[in-house]
């Protein structure tokens, strides 16, 4: 008989240069509506998106955003064109000025910001903190890791789980941050000193024997 021989073949796909979209689904977005526009010196919003790519883009959104006062409580009413959002120790309501006519003078079209390549499975899911200069993600590769966006240092890895790690949330008021992953367990993090918080640091969510959902 004729021996069939087999070859393994491997494969990179890459981003062109002229391209800045993820390659694979997103999984996570974070909106930071404070963060001024060095150029028009307003705040237009920027976009954070994660994705099974292991990349984390930003894009600038140009869209107009104000802060609710109390000459705008119609506004405030308004559900459809506001935006709640976590803000370092307290929490803020943003919207789209309505008193800018985007009929007559539309928005630019987003434009990429930038990319960050610092996990090596999906990132699957993304929140900022301390007046949205800092951004945390999860990732399947089990880490942990903390960004500061408006800087070109690198990211630091907080902290491990042991299985992926699926779902992040910020308390604004202590500074902390929890993580829950596959190994059944939820982390609260002490995202200034890059550790477990003293106290309550690890809840076992599940049963050990309980079976994975």
């Amino acid at each position: 008989m004729r021996r069939i021989s087999r070859h393994r073949v491997s494969y990179v796909i890459t981003h062109s240069k002229e391209e800045h979209g993820h390659l694979l689904g997103i999984n996570s977005l974070a909106l930071d509506t404070t963060t001024l526009n060095p150029e028009t010196g307003k705040s237009e919003g920027i976009l954070y998106s994660a994705g099974r790519d292991g990349v984390i883009s930003s894009w600038d959104l140009h869209l107009p955003f104000r802060k609710n006062g109390p000459k705008n409580k119609d506004a405030q009413n308004n559900r459809d064109n506001e935006a709640s959002e976590k803000i370092g120790d307290f929490k803020s309501n943003w919207e789209i000025d309505d008193e800018i006519d985007l009929s007559s003078q539309p928005p630019r079209n987003s434009t990429f910001r930038q990319s960050f390549r610092g996990h090596t499975d999906w990132v699957n899911d993304i929140i900022l903190c301390h007046n949205n200069e800092t951004l945390i993600s999860a990732s399947s590769d089990r880490t942990l890791k903390l960004w500061h966006p408006h800087k070109s240092n690198s990211p630091s890895t907080i902290g491990y789980h042991t299985d992926y790690i699926k779902v992040l949330s910020y308390a604004p008021g202590p500074g902390w941050v929890a993580s829950g992953g596959f190994d059944r367990k939820i982390i609260i993090w002490d995202v200034t000193e890059f550790r477990p918080s003293s106290g309550i640091s690890s809840i076992n969510a599940v049963d050990q024997d309980h079976p994975k959902i």
